[in-house]
């Protein structure tokens, strides 16, 4: 019975009149609602994502100190207490970058990261600063930093002791961007830490403290960001429900011509020709419009000791001398 009713629906014969159900107007509606009703899912889900963006794809200071720590914790190094100075300096670093628009350790003027450092009122034995620029979520900046050896160095590095970052939006190359610069210190005065091999690893409890120096209120607006972004980020669903329809109605539309080709619906064929084709320029115009931009994310490096400083950025390291 089951097999019967399949056939048809699907397949022309004596029995539907040549006519196969799914070919028939209402189900030619109803494929046509379906594939208007993905288009317009896929392009309110484009538009809201650039207003949901900044909540959901944010780059969050204490986030950015969790996922440094947990990547320290990962190499069995002490994790970076949190320092109300350093984060002030790289906070108005950042800031100094977003309203310039420039991206470089060295500022228009000449000024150095140390001297950000040193306004701030820290006095420091040992310095380092990674910078990212472009970047819209706290796991990817911290994802390239560790990605690259000079941008890990810093923040495997087992002599610094405490951290701040700093993030603010404004404009890079004609283009909206958000600038984060991470820092990192010892303090004059301090004794050096344990080597590593003798750091307790995360298995001491180290994810508690993580926790603790995020505060419940970040842990818990990064779970709602996470959650929030399932139903916001763009997807291919739509394109998916939109294939769908088009191989459905091309495979009908075949096996409707092919089987009796002395019988044509016109009508039918007709109608299925047109929905089909809807539904294939729609996913042509959406691979057009959707096609993902290029990577313009950066990121640069650099850490100071006993006055000399070495620049890694996107050519390579050069030695700079800093002067007291």
């Amino acid at each position: 019975m089951f097999y019967k009713k399949l056939l048809s629906y699907t397949v022309p014969s004596r029995h539907n009149a040549y006519r196969p159900h799914l070919l028939r107007k209402q189900w030619l509606l109803f494929f046509l609602t379906v594939t208007l009703t993905a288009e317009a899912v896929l392009v309110l889900n484009v538009l809201s994502h650039e207003s949901a963006r900044n909540y959901l794809a944010a780059v969050l200071p204490l986030e950015v100190v969790a996922l440094t720590n947990a990547e320290r914790a990962n190499n069995h190094i002490a994790s970076l207490a949190p320092n109300s100075f350093l984060s002030n300096a790289a906070q108005a670093k950042a800031e100094d970058m977003a309203t310039l628009g420039y991206f470089s350790h060295r500022g228009p003027d000449g000024k150095e990261p140390w001297a950000w450092i040193r306004e701030a009122g820290y006095l420091y034995a040992s310095a380092g600063e990674n910078l990212a620029v472009r970047f819209n979520e706290s796991a990817s900046v911290v994802h390239a930093w560790m990605a690259s050896p000079g941008h890990r160095a810093n923040i495997v590095k087992a002599g610094y002791t405490e951290i701040g970052v700093g993030v603010a939006d404004g404009i890079y190359q004609g283009a909206p961007a958000t600038f984060v610069v991470q820092y990192f210190a010892r303090p004059q005065g301090t004794p050096a830490p344990l080597p590593p091999s003798v750091v307790l690893g995360p298995e001491s409890g180290s994810d508690t403290q993580l926790l603790a120096a995020v505060g419940t209120q970040q842990v818990s607006d990064s779970l709602i960001r996470s959650v929030a972004r399932l139903g916001t980020e763009p997807s291919q669903s739509a394109l998916y429900v939109l294939g769908g329809v088009a191989a459905v109605l091309i495979m009908l539309l075949g096996v409707t011509f092919f089987t009796q080709i002395q019988v044509q619906p016109v009508e039918m064929l007709a109608g299925g020709s047109v929905v089909a084709g809807i539904a294939l320029s729609l996913i042509a115009l959406n691979m057009t419009v959707l096609a993902p931009t290029p990577d313009l994310t950066q990121t640069a490096s650099i850490f100071n000791s006993a006055g000399n400083s070495v620049l890694v950025g996107e050519e390579g390291a050069t030695t700079l001398t800093e002067e007291i």
